[in-house]
């Protein structure tokens, strides 16, 4: 099948390469309405291969709690931690980036 043969990509969302306070590689951003955060699991598929988690929240509308200018007047959230996927754990011991703003 020919590149000409496929059809189009559609971008859904741009994430951004992050690292966290004890050095463990994510990547974070927005898809629509939501904040997305990709975080590598614990487990390794049986061929060898890293097992990454996507994750979503519900993000507040710009200009509210989600905007930076009002996250600093704002008292700051008690930060959730990374909950395990099923069958496997993330390796994310930090707070879950997106709940961070």
């Amino acid at each position: 099948m020919s590149a000409s043969q496929h059809s189009p990509t559609v971008a859904l969302c741009r994430l951004y390469k992050c690292t966290s306070k004890t050095g463990s590689t994510y990547f974070r951003g927005r898809m629509g309405p939501a904040r997305v955060v990709l975080l590598k699991d614990r487990e390794i598929s049986d061929d060898g291969s890293e097992i990454w988690n996507l994750l979503v929240q519900e993000a507040p509308p710009k200009g509210e709690a989600g905007d930076s200018r009002s996250e600093a007047r704002a008292e700051p959230k008690p930060q959730a931690k990374a909950k395990p996927a099923s069958g496997g754990g993330s390796s994310f011991d930090d707070d879950i980036p997106f709940l961070r703003g």
